[in-house]
């Protein structure tokens, strides 16, 4: 599952709204739109820290959670795309 649409549906789980969410964050009801629809497909860690304490969840068991959805090769692929990674 996208890192997006796992943030959604926490969010939703918590019944709360994507602008008391963001600006609780410290982010803006744009910017998390966007996150959640797959537009920002990579925000920032910070960003995705302060959203999943903002909801109460544990960074690194999402972090670990979110990674599992992925398959090696896809995920090979993706490192693969990052120029730092040769």
């Amino acid at each position: 599952m996208a890192i997006g649409k796992s943030l959604k549906k926490l969010r939703e789980y918590r019944g709360w709204n994507q602008g008391d969410t963001a600006e609780k964050a410290g982010i803006s009801q744009t910017h998390l739109s966007k996150i959640e629809r797959g537009e920002i497909d990579t925000p920032h860690l910070d960003t995705i820290r302060s959203i999943l304490d903002t909801l109460g969840v544990n960074f690194e068991r999402f972090v670990k959670r979110v990674l599992r959805d992925v398959e090696p090769d896809e995920f090979l692929d993706i490192c693969k795309e990052d120029s730092q990674f040769e």
